[in-house]
């Protein structure tokens, strides 16, 4: 099943060391992503809670961190940050179905531009949805985002002098190489910077019989495996193949290299 965008929300405040977002998730949603921007750089060590069950923090920069619960109960709750330091939060939340829940966001990138109407970030995307999170950390008061390309703006911050934040994904499957790009109002003294990550997809297979000897399939499957000091690891994957049909498909320890 691919993953695809459900909803998402922004908020923010200045000068706080906790905020509570108010979040609604729907029947089907399988993974809640939010992103914390603490625009001030003062604020350390956050945690967030959904409903008041712990998220998973991911440290993506020295202010910015990012945060995901699969499975999230449906209905609305709030997603409860805390963080030590007084600070401005700015706040993106997305929900999304179709996700992989045995596998948390992955492959995170950065991209930043100075003085610049644009910002691109690639990476080489395990099969899921790629997500792109931007803001602008110093510049101008005001300025507008909007998408570029292989990007679809889901919701931003924008208020005033406040700093600008907004998170875009990529409307549909991804896998390998793959690059987005968020575009800014001002292209002369804002400073914008990206992180790109994936949302994993569930992957399952269906095969109708023909009456020739061997059936083609394609299909991409995402796993996750620790590396051990050996010169091979096992890892509980198939390798796909076109053979005969009565030949079952083997397992094979493939070389690190």
């Amino acid at each position: 099943m691919a993953v695809a965008y459900s909803n998402s929300g922004t908020d923010l405040t200045n000068g706080v060391t906790s905020r509570n977002t108010s979040v609604t998730v729907a029947s089907g949603e399988t993974r809640l992503v939010a992103l914390l921007y603490l625009n001030q750089n003062n604020g350390t060590n956050p945690s967030a809670t959904y409903n008041s069950v712990a998220m998973t923090r991911f440290t993506l920069n020295t202010n910015l961190y990012a945060f995901e619960i699969v499975n999230p109960t449906v209905g609305t709750a709030n997603i409860a940050f805390n963080w030590t330091g007084s600070d401005n939060p700015r706040i993106i939340w997305a929900t999304y179905t179709g996700s992989d829940t045995a596998l948390a966001i992955a492959r995170f990138d950065s991209a930043s531009a100075s003085s610049a109407g644009s910002v691109t970030a690639s990476y080489t995307s395990i099969t899921g949805y790629s997500v792109l999170f931007m803001f602008a950390d110093k510049g101008a008061t005001s300025l507008t985002l909007t998408a570029g390309t292989g990007s679809t703006l889901r919701s931003a911050v924008n208020n005033g002098s406040t700093t600008p934040a907004a998170i875009f994904d990529s409307n549909a499957t991804t896998a390998g190489s793959y690059s987005m790009t968020a575009n800014s109002s001002d292209a002369t003294t804002t400073t914008l910077r990206a992180i790109i990550f994936t949302v994993p997809q569930t992957n399952s297979l269906t095969q109708s019989d023909t009456n020739v000897s061997t059936d083609s399939l394609n299909y991409d499957m995402s796993f996750s495996q620790s590396d051990t000091s050996a010169s091979t690891d096992t890892a509980g994957f198939a390798k796909w193949q076109t053979t005969a049909k009565s030949t079952p498909a083997t397992w094979t320890n493939e070389p690190k290299s």
